[in-house]
């Protein structure tokens, strides 16, 4: 799998390094790898999707699963790394799974809805894979198992 993190308006704990960063460790912790080949995921900052209709002062990052697409938003600019690092692990999961939902809070996953949920932020715990592998569009690293 690769990434495309486009120039963009990187500020205060958004950096490039934190993108990718958060990016290499969610496909490690799921049984992948970044490379030179295999789908391209582009991580881009701020713009329209950032004005969705569930989004609000807060939201961190949305995804477009169908465009391979990750967009960071304001917010993300004003807090720590954590939140980039989370958002980036949130958001690539639904990518990979064409799904916008989310599991309860009190799954504890990575993939609840709010950040206060996860168990341990930013690692993925095993509601998260029953959640990627279920989905049917991954069948390598930890849904081969």
């Amino acid at each position: 799998m690769q990434i495309d993190v486009a120039d963009t308006d990187f500020r205060g704990f958004f950096t490039r390094r934190a993108v990718t960063f958060a990016f290499s460790d969610a496909l490690r912790q799921l049984g992948g790898t970044v490379g030179d080949a295999g789908q391209v995921v582009r991580v881009t900052y701020g713009g329209a999707p950032c004005d969705c209709a569930g989004c609000g002062p807060y939201t961190v990052a949305v995804s477009s699963p169908v465009e391979y697409l990750v967009v960071f938003c304001p917010y993300v600019q004003q807090n720590y790394p954590v939140l980039t690092d989370a958002a980036m692990k949130h958001e690539l999961v639904h990518t990979l799974t064409h799904r916008g939902d989310h599991l309860p809070c009190e799954s504890g996953a990575v993939m609840s809805a709010e950040l206060r949920c996860e168990v341990v932020v930013g690692q993925y715990i095993a509601a998260d894979i029953t959640y990627l592998c279920e989905s049917g569009y991954v069948s390598g690293g930890v849904c081969a198992r």
